[in-house]
């Protein structure tokens, strides 16, 4: 199968809250309590969503017209999102998305890029050259969460802009 990437458009915010929840009700049980899979997903139906999706740089997977990925990176180097629906899951497109995010922020404001990664998300961040710098510990609504702070400072010989974009 084939996927194309683009920017997201604003009218497509309902699709990428369809895929954000998604992908955390296909991908998370196994790897967190039933209760943070609940509190995560919902996170989809937030009036905060639209923000989180639009208020940086957000491209988007699409295969046969649908969106089924989706990645968001600031100025600052933070890439803020990286979401695929469970369908399409290990097919590289969580990959070919971050590569693209991190191919448009070359030399992020902060001098290096930073993403708060999941048990699902973290080892990709590390197969980017990521490097876990700390843990945050926080709780949504009443639920406890740890994500793993990541980050990663540009290399002149990096090897993203040698690697095509499509």
């Amino acid at each position: 199968m084939t996927y194309a990437m683009r920017h997201v458009a604003a009218g497509e915010v309902p699709a990428l809250r369809a895929v954000y929840a998604d992908a955390v009700r296909g991908l998370a049980p196994g790897h967190y309590a039933p209760e943070q899979v609940v509190v995560w997903a919902g996170f989809a139906a937030s009036q905060d969503f639209t923000g989180f999706v639009l208020d940086v740089m957000t491209f988007v997977a699409v295969a046969h017209g649908d969106i089924v990925g989706f990645c968001g990176i600031g100025p600052d180097g933070h890439v803020a999102s990286i979401y695929v629906h469970p369908a399409h899951a290990r097919r590289g497109i969580a990959s070919a998305l971050l590569r693209r995010a991190l191919a448009a922020c070359p030399a992020p404001d902060a001098g290096r890029w930073l993403a708060e990664a999941s048990l699902l998300s973290r080892p990709l961040f590390q197969r980017f050259g990521f490097r876990q710098t700390g843990v945050e510990r926080a709780l949504r609504d009443g639920v406890g969460f740890e994500r793993y702070i990541m980050a990663r400072v540009p290399d002149l010989c990096d090897g993203l802009r040698r690697m095509p974009i499509e």
